[in-house]
């Protein structure tokens, strides 16, 4: 799972296509961004509370807003060294029986499945 690039286009190049082999996907119906390898199928949902889909277009996540964990986001916001701390988290949960993964803004969040506190992938 190289997310690597993804991450990098995610943080630096919103106004560039999305790099290959990622495809971003917007599923209007549910809601949700995701963001699928064309080589592997191996797909990252994007949690985040406000996705810049580049272009000055910008997508409002209700679901991800959900189970952030306010109290954590405003222990990170009081570190010395705030500044210095990754903008992007990629997760992982398998309460549901079925292991997923996705983006967010915080090293700690709660599933949106179960509520639980949730580990996170450095």
């Amino acid at each position: 799972m190289d997310t690597g690039v993804l991450f990098n286009f995610l943080l630096n190049d919103r106004d560039c296509p999305v790099p290959f082999p990622w495809q971003a996907i917007i599923d209007i119906q549910k809601n949700l961004v995701y963001y699928r390898n064309n080589e592997t199928g191996f797909v990252i949902f994007d949690f985040r509370p406000l996705i810049n889909l580049g272009g000055g277009v910008f997508f409002e996540n209700t679901i991800g807003s959900r189970f952030i964990d306010q109290e954590v986001l405003h222990e990170i916001s009081n570190l010395q060294d705030f500044q210095n701390i990754p903008k992007l988290f990629l997760f992982s949960t398998s309460c549901s029986g079925i292991t997923f993964y996705g983006i967010v803004e915080q090293p700690v969040i709660r599933c949106l499945l179960c509520d639980r506190i949730i580990r996170w992938i450095p």
